[in-house]
């Protein structure tokens, strides 16, 4: 059972509604339903034993998502260019593993008026909007479980929604857990979708799975930045990854603070979406 305590927000972060607390609660915890969309038990015996943590070394080690992090900790607004990105990589003295040189544009506006309503219930911070100069297929930038398991579908233009949400007390069959600054990157336009390569699905077969980009989650645990990225596969089946931005490196088997994270969030990402299956696979 998850359940969830709000705290004073911190400056940092943009205040939301008491009903959209009410909203998350209800989504997580109402009766007659599952606890979370997550439908496997965690299993804490297998929980990720090697997430370490250096307070004296970057917060985010790829440039990328350093970068978006930043602009969104110093509510930065304007548009920059593919060189600026690069610029911005070759100032940390730190390369990428996504493929920078095919990125058009990229821009974080506030939400306008044909904006309204395109996250019900939520406060929308601001808006991103990214031009690739094509839809791209890459291989996937990160291994996971030891395999470099196939590749991403991105669509040439991608939008996302930031709505930042305060702290919130997790409590999980091993203890509670404050998770403060919690930040929401939902795709709003576009996809991005991780296609297994076909031997490697059936060698793992549901450990993992195809799965399309619902969004991102930033937040702090203990003073740690950490990132979730939650998805959806192509039948319904909740799937999240969470990433250790310091060492960055998926961490295979997640944490007991990922996976109730996960499940809180993902009620608040579903807002709105009659069907999150098709929204995310572009149907």
């Amino acid at each position: 059972m998850i359940n969830m305590t709000f705290f004073r927000k911190s400056p940092f972060v943009t205040g939301v509604t008491s009903a959209i607390f009410v909203v998350l609660f209800l989504s997580v915890a109402c009766a007659g339903e599952p606890v979370s969309w997550e439908e496997d038990p965690f299993d804490f015996s297998r929980a990720d034993k090697s997430y370490t943590y250096d307070p004296n070394g970057p917060d985010v080690n790829e440039p990328f998502f350093a970068m978006v992090l930043q602009w969104a900790a110093e509510d930065s607004l304007g548009t920059w260019s593919g060189n600026d990105v690069l610029a911005y990589a070759d100032a940390l003295g730190r390369s990428s593993k996504f493929p920078l040189e095919e990125l058009v544009s990229f821009s974080r506006n506030r939400p306008t008026k044909a904006d309204e309503g395109i996250w019900p219930d939520m406060k929308v911070k601001a808006i991103w909007d990214i031009e690739l100069v094509s839809d791209l297929t890459p291989p996937m930038p990160y291994s996971i479980l030891g395999y470099h398991p196939g590749t991403l579908h991105v669509s040439g233009r991608i939008r996302m929604a930031e709505v930042h949400l305060g702290s919130v007390e997790l409590t999980k069959e091993d203890g509670s857990v404050k998770v403060s600054d919690i930040q929401l990157f939902r795709l709003e336009t576009g996809i991005l979708i991780l296609d297994v390569d076909g031997w490697l699905d059936a060698l793992l077969g549901k450990r993992l799975d195809d799965a399309a980009m619902l969004g991102f989650v930033s937040a702090r645990e203990d003073g740690r930045l950490i990132g979730l990225a939650l998805s959806i596969g192509s039948k319904g089946r909740p799937i999240y990854g969470e990433l250790d931005f310091q060492q960055d490196k998926v961490l295979a088997n997640g944490r007991a603070v990922a996976s109730a994270l996960s499940a809180a969030c993902r009620s608040i990402f579903i807002l709105g979406m009659d069907d999150p299956v098709a929204r995310a696979w572009g149907r």
